[in-house]
C-alpha cells in the first residue's frame, strides 16, 4: 500500500508514508531483516531475541514469540505457518495468528539463512550453521505439523 517499513539503526521499526515520508508509527526494537509482509500483520525479528507479529496499520503487537536460542531470521509465511530460523538453534514453526508453536527441527549447530519457501514443490529450504543445505517438506499429519526430510 502506501506504507514503508523501515528498521532503524536507533533500535527502532518504523512506518513511513510512501507519498510523503511521514512517519505514521514507531516502535522500540531493532532488527537486521526487513519485514515479512502477509495480509493485516507484519512479522519482524528483532535483535533482542524476539519475533513479533503487528498490526499493519498501527504497530500494535498481535504476538511476541521469544527465540529459545540466537538471533532469529526473517520470518517467511508458508500455508498459515511463521517459519524462522534460529542462529543458534532450531528452525520454528508458529500459527501465524497466535504465535503458538506447533513444530520444529533441530539441524544441529543453528541456522544460517532465511528460510526460502517452494509453494508448488511443497518444499522449505535453508542453510545450517554448519554449511549444510536442506530441503524439507512439511505437513500436516494429525494433530499437528511435522517437519521431515525427504
Amino acid at each position: 500500500g502506501d506504507q514503508i517499513y523501515i528498521s532503524g539503526y536507533d533500535d527502532k521499526l518504523y512506518c513511513v508514508n510512501a507519498q510523503k515520508g511521514d512517519v505514521q508509527w514507531k516502535i522500540d526494537g531493532g532488527g537486521y531483516y526487513p519485514v515479512t509482509i502477509a495480509g493485516d500483520k507484519i512479522y519482524y525479528s528483532t535483535t533482542s531475541g524476539e519475533v513479533w507479529a503487528l498490526q499493519k496499520g498501527n504497530g500494535q503487537k498481535a504476538w511476541t514469540y521469544s527465540v529459545k536460542e540466537g538471533i532469529p531470521t526473517q520470518v517467511r509465511i508458508y500455508k498459515g505457518l511463521a517459519v524462522f530460523g534460529e542462529s543458534q538453534g532450531h528452525l520454528r514453526f508458529l500459527d501465524a495468528n497466535t504465535g503458538k508453536q506447533v513444530a520444529s527441527f533441530d539441524p544441529g549447530r543453528g541456522i544460517m539463512s532465511t528460510p526460502s519457501m517452494d509453494d508448488k514443490a511443497g518444499q522449505i529450504y535453508f542453510i545450517s550453521g554448519e554449511a549444510n543445505v536442506y530441503a524439507m517438506e512439511a505437513k500436516w499429519t494429525y494433530p499437528q505439523w511435522i517437519p521431515y526430510l525427504q
